[in-house]
């Protein structure tokens, strides 16, 4: 009997680690960080969904994302739009705003926000291809405490609901990500096929950045904001 419970108990043993380990990998996969050149990697979900920022090595005059955006699709499996035969058409976002701050013992820069995304659309669908970034491009202070960005899309239609992939948090016919990065000064979120969906006819799509950078002084914290943005019509 003793020896049965002790088999019964080493099994036990054996199954929970097991679960514990394939629970660890899961987590690993998801939070994923990959370090390539002068930026870091972050993963959400997974490579469809990527947060890139600079390494705390990286000089500010010279850095560039793209290196890092050209090594994600690299990793990226190959997809065709998920609804490619009833494809209506496609078009471009894009939108740019700059804005001159003077943070408190610091000197005066640009914060900057951005939205550069390529869509594929149906009658109640639209696949975005593309990033959003946000920035504090001044060098006293060289990083913000905080720096936050969201990236929220948009679909317009005649019913208030929209449906969207993994990751995304979503409200009536709007679905957003966001994203809080310490000690740094520039954020990417770089997404592919990211499909959203609404059981109405859409007749409109939006893409909006929002940067927030927080800079702490003498106890006190100072918030900045942005927004870029820019909408398509179908």
């Amino acid at each position: 009997m003793k020896k049965r419970l002790m088999i019964i108990l080493s099994t036990l043993i054996i199954l929970l680690l097991c679960f514990q380990s394939m629970a660890f990998a899961a987590k690993s996969e998801k939070s994923k960080e990959i370090v390539y050149g002068d930026s870091i990697i972050k993963t959400v979900e997974s490579l469809d969904n990527v947060v890139i920022i600079p390494s705390p090595d990286a000089d500010k005059s010279t850095y560039s994302p793209q290196p890092a955006l050209d090594y994600v699709k690299t990793l990226r499996s190959k997809k065709n739009d998920p609804q490619d035969i009833s494809i209506m058409g496609t078009g471009t976002l894009w939108g740019y705003s700059s804005r001159l701050i003077t943070p408190p013992g610091g000197s005066s820069g640009y914060i900057t926000a951005k939205v550069d995304s390529d869509i594929s659309y149906g009658s109640n669908w639209v696949t975005y291809n593309g990033l959003t970034e946000t920035s504090w491009t001044g060098e006293n202070p060289w990083n913000a405490n905080e720096v936050r960005l969201e990236d929220r899309i948009h679909l317009e239609s005649n019913v208030y609901y929209i449906s969207a992939p993994p990751g995304w948090t979503t409200t009536g016919n709007e679905a957003y990500m966001t994203f809080s990065e310490p000690n740094v000064w520039r954020i990417v979120h770089d997404s592919a096929n990211q499909q959203f969906n609404t059981t109405g006819t859409v007749q409109w799509t939006a893409q909006y950045a929002s940067g927030s950078f927080k800079f702490l002084y003498g106890g006190t914290a100072y918030w900045y904001s942005i927004q870029a943005s820019d909408r398509y019509d179908f």
